[in-house]
């Protein structure tokens, strides 16, 4: 979804997605694109979005968003417990 998001409407070049697991076990996605940006402020919870934030939620994980409007790319930060 967030692949889609980017492509669809931040007019970004690069995306990264990382992923790093600590020494609790936990697994951290962050995934970044070099995008227009948006307002965190003013995001519309879209079927996308939403879907976003209920998966992490039910998977008992945490999420971040950040972004900047006016060219200056987003990032989403998810942390999520490993639950073998």
């Amino acid at each position: 979804e967030l692949i889609n998001n980017t492509l669809k409407y931040a007019k970004a070049k690069n995306i990264g997605i990382e992923f790093i697991s600590d020494e609790s076990g936990s697994i951290a996605l962050t995934y970044t694109d070099d995008g227009i940006g948006f307002d965190t402020e003013k995001l519309t919870d879209g079927l996308g979005i939403s879907n976003i934030m209920t998966r992490s939620e039910l998977l008992g994980g945490t999420y971040k968003i950040t972004s900047v409007p006016g060219g200056k790319g987003m990032s989403f930060y998810f942390k999520f417990p490993n639950n073998d």
